[in-house]
């Protein structure tokens, strides 16, 4: 078969054992190596990622971060979610990167625009985002106001460390009423 495109091979059977050979370009050479080499160097990183479910809270700038059980969508074995914990746990020495995906979203009172003068996520205790006032509800009376947003932190960790993630909103007049809270979370070792 020394003249068929690749497209024209036949498709292999997977999942794969890890003994296949496959051929690759190393310093300019074409060179054969097994499947299970790939990931160590070159591949793609492993990402742990975690939805955190829905929580009651208030709109008060106090952190939540008591999760019911969360849904860890991929796993790592560079870090995991310890529901015990409520906190992402490092099972490597590291420099991990934290993404946030928060969302808070009113569930009582009236909700005029601008109601949400801050929020953001805490990591450990410590602010990675604080945002400014959203204008998301167009009329007073506006019982649904919301807010999505991204933060990203940097972690240095060591082997078993474990951090807490948590959101926080605060808003005018409307400090104590009821909203929801949820996040997705991902985490990178980047080092």
């Amino acid at each position: 078969m020394p003249n068929k495109r690749i497209l024209e091979l036949p498709s292999a059977t997977t999942p794969l054992a890890g003994d296949e050979q496959v051929p690759i370009v190393q310093q300019g050479a074409t060179r054969r190596v097994p499947v299970s080499a790939f990931g160590g160097g070159g591949g793609a990183a492993q990402v742990l990622v975690v939805n955190l479910p829905v929580l009651g809270g208030t709109f008060s700038g106090s952190e939540v971060n008591g999760w019911d059980v969360a849904e860890v969508v991929t796993v790592s074995t560079d870090a995991h979610w310890d529901d015990d914990l409520n906190a992402i746990v490092f099972d490597v020495e590291g420099v991990f990167e934290i993404e946030v995906r928060g969302n808070v979203t009113a569930q009582s009172g009236s909700w005029p625009g601008n109601d949400i003068i801050v929020y953001g996520a805490r990591v450990g205790g410590a602010d990675i985002g604080a945002h400014g006032r959203t204008d998301t509800a167009t009329a007073a009376g506006f019982t649904k106001e919301y807010v999505r947003w991204t933060d990203k932190h940097i972690h240095l960790a060591a082997a078993s460390d474990s951090v807490v993630v948590g959101l926080f909103a605060d808003g005018y007049t409307a400090a104590g009423e009821s909203a929801n809270y949820s996040a997705t979370v991902i985490v990178r070792k980047i080092a």
